[in-house]
């Protein structure tokens, strides 16, 4: 499949950047194709019932893909949303989200950045442990969790917390 668009960038940059972005393309497409093969084994096992899924928005799943943000390394690859596996294998939706989740390098600590959307800083549940961070969130109808592995230890009388416009934002110094 053609994009002019992509193309034109591509030829901007030069060859290497269109080798990347049409190997970006490839993967994107495949994990499109695999998530569409999950949604009709959802649909298959839950008979076309959408009463049992989370009033506040149904089966979500979703990717993350990148670096931790200001430093080279790794690409890390997160999902995002309310659907798994169930132990059989079979796709199954949890009525907790886990949310998109993005760090941040900024020189003096990681900064670690969640999407919450209806959840306010009196709603969540935080709990550092060494460098296990593990979150709970509820108003309503929303509902999320997360567990995250920090690159180092973030004693809780040191790392600062804000939530605005359902966004958290955790501050982890050195």
């Amino acid at each position: 499949m053609r994009d002019p668009e992509t193309e034109s960038l591509a030829l901007r940059t030069g060859p290497g950047f269109r080798a990347v972005l049409v190997s970006l393309m490839r993967i994107v497409a495949k994990l499109s194709a695999l998530a569409e093969e999950d949604l009709d084994q959802l649909r298959a096992t839950t008979g076309g019932r959408t009463d049992d899924l989370p009033r506040w928005g149904g089966a979500i799943y979703g990717f993350y893909m990148g670096t931790v943000a200001g430093r080279e390394g790794p690409v890390l690859v997160t999902s995002f949303g309310n659907v798994g596996r169930a132990e059989g294998g079979d796709p199954v939706v949890h009525a907790e989200r886990e949310p998109l989740t993005e760090l941040v390098d900024r020189g003096d600590g990681i900064e670690i950045r969640m999407e919450l959307p209806g959840i306010r800083a009196e709603d969540l549940r935080l709990e550092v442990c060494g460098s296990e961070l593990h979150l709970r969130a509820r108003r309503g109808d929303y509902r999320y969790a997360k567990e995250l592995r920090l690159p180092w230890p973030c004693p809780p009388e040191r790392h600062t917390i804000s939530c605005e416009c359902g966004v958290l934002t955790i501050h982890c110094p050195i």
